[in-house]
């Protein structure tokens, strides 16, 4: 066994859980750093296949005890210079104390719209899915990336269907980006599969999952 291997992995393994692990004592403050991370507008760029096809944008304003983050993300794929596939997305996380409090969340795919949302109250969330209003144990993160801590979880708020999605995330290891950041890379499995990188201050950088066609969908943090 190389010790010196098994040691360096349990430090970082320790690094990592006291960067993104915080107890509920702390969440104010686990809030309002994952928040200091990003400038007023943090820009990304989306590709498919390595092709660009649009951008998404994150911004968060923070007074007081509140922080609110808003998230929009537009695309649009062409074939031959004519528009095939349309998506636009914008959503809005309002957080209290340290707690995600409300979202509101819009999808146009093509020509179709739907909105979902989820409002908390002590241990339960309401949450308005495509399918119709429900309430469950309190959901503490949402499928927005943006708060490191995300990775913790088990259950998020997927702010694209409105339901409340199980996960499972698995550490990758360190990895540099291909715009020359070195991140963390992470894995998700369960009802969302896709890989999400934090660069060492805890912001999100960068995003892959496979399309409805399966082919390669990545957001990638602009410098």
């Amino acid at each position: 066994m190389n010790y010196h291997r098994l040691n360096s992995y349990t430090l970082t393994c320790l690094t990592l859980l006291s960067i993104f692990f915080s107890g509920p004592i702390l969440a104010e403050d686990q809030a309002e750093k994952a928040a200091g991370a990003y400038s007023d507008l943090t820009t990304y760029t989306i590709t498919r296949k390595g092709k660009r096809i649009g951008k998404h944008e994150l911004r968060i304003t923070r007074s007081d005890n509140t922080i609110v983050v808003d998230v929009t993300s537009n695309i649009q794929v062409t074939l031959l210079k004519i528009p095939v596939f349309s998506f636009d997305y914008a959503a809005q996380e309002i957080w209290r104390d340290g707690q995600l409090d409300t979202v509101t969340s819009r999808v146009k795919e093509n020509d179709k719209v739907s909105d979902v949302g989820l409002n908390s109250s002590g241990e339960l969330s309401n949450i308005n899915t495509l399918d119709g209003p429900q309430q469950v144990a309190r959901l503490k993160y949402t499928s927005n990336h943006w708060n490191p801590a995300v990775v913790n979880a088990t259950r998020v708020f997927n702010t694209l269907t409105g339901k409340a999605s199980n996960v499972s995330v698995a550490v990758i290891g360190e990895e540099t980006i291909g715009n020359g950041i070195t991140a963390t890379h992470y894995q998700y499995s369960g009802d969302i599969n896709a890989d999400s990188w934090y660069d060492a201050n805890g912001k999100w950088v960068k995003l892959s999952f496979a399309g409805k066609d399966g082919s390669l969908i990545e957001y990638t943090i602009d410098q």
